[in-house]
């Protein structure tokens, strides 16, 4: 039996080894950091349309004078500036519909819907491109 140098040993025994290791784990390591992405996107883009949203319902608070579309447009100013040109915030909802004269009930409840598109569209959501993002606001009026 012929015996080896140590070092030709180990190099001769784990030839393939490396690249077998890195098959097995790289598709495990791009779908964790693929993961943290769409999470810091969601993240994100919920964390700016709640924003929004109290932006709106704090200028409907404080303003006696507003209906459907001002609160739409305040809504509309406190995103980014790609947001206001697709369709990605598909509702605007506000309850009351108008502001309360008198009544128990004075606060303003402000609701915006936001369409997250993922980066991989069909490997998180297999049936749909898109998620709905839900934020709202409630506020109490100030006069």
């Amino acid at each position: 039996m012929i015996c080896l140098p140590p070092c030709l040993h180990r190099i001769r025994g784990s030839k393939g080894q490396a690249l077998v290791e890195l098959a097995l784990i790289l598709p495990i390591l791009l779908l964790l950091i693929l993961g943290v992405i769409e999470f810091g996107r969601a993240f994100y883009m919920k964390n700016t349309l709640t924003n929004a949203v109290r932006h709106a319902a704090r200028k409907a608070a404080v303003n006696t004078s507003w209906n459907q579309d001002t609160i739409r447009f305040w809504t509309y100013s406190a995103v980014p500036s790609s947001w206001q040109n697709t369709t990605l915030i598909t509702a605007v909802q506000v309850t009351p519909i108008s502001p309360p004269l008198s009544g128990i009930d004075k606060t303003i409840k402000v609701q915006a819907n936001l369409k997250f598109n993922t980066i991989v569209p069909h490997f998180y959501f297999p049936f749909k491109n898109y998620t709905t993002i839900v934020a709202q606001a409630t506020m109490r009026y100030e006069q």
